[in-house]
């Protein structure tokens, strides 16, 4: 997948941590402008994972592009990943998700699975 199918995906399926993502690749098509290729995005253990490949020769470029990117990961820990309110990490379901309370109940009515 190219870089704006990655990005269409992600605003599908993990529509509350869209802005951020969103402003992720602005910040890393800035840093790298040879290009990038995001190779993955999507949830695990209820947080953001964003993979990437670039090859520049700029180290600099190179740890602004991780803290970016360790900064969006650990923004989607208080941010639901379904409507972008303010969330947190569930760990007492079947799989770990960052969602608001009114998400979660939505998504587990009884609270449980």
């Amino acid at each position: 997948m190219n870089n704006k199918e990655w990005l269409d995906r992600a605003r599908e399926e993990l529509p509350g941590w869209y802005s951020f993502i969103k402003i992720l690749d602005e910040r890393l098509d800035y840093l790298f402008p040879r290009g990038y290729q995001i190779e993955q995005i999507k949830e695990k253990y209820g947080t953001l994972r964003f993979y990437y490949i670039e090859d520049s020769q700029d180290d600099i470029a190179r740890d602004i592009g991780r803290c970016c990117v360790a900064y969006a990961e650990s923004m989607s820990a208080r941010v639901c990943m379904h409507c972008g309110e303010r969330g947190f990490t569930r760990t007492d379901v079947s799989w770990h998700c960052t969602l608001c309370d009114s998400c979660f109940n939505k998504e587990y009515p009884t609270g449980k699975e």
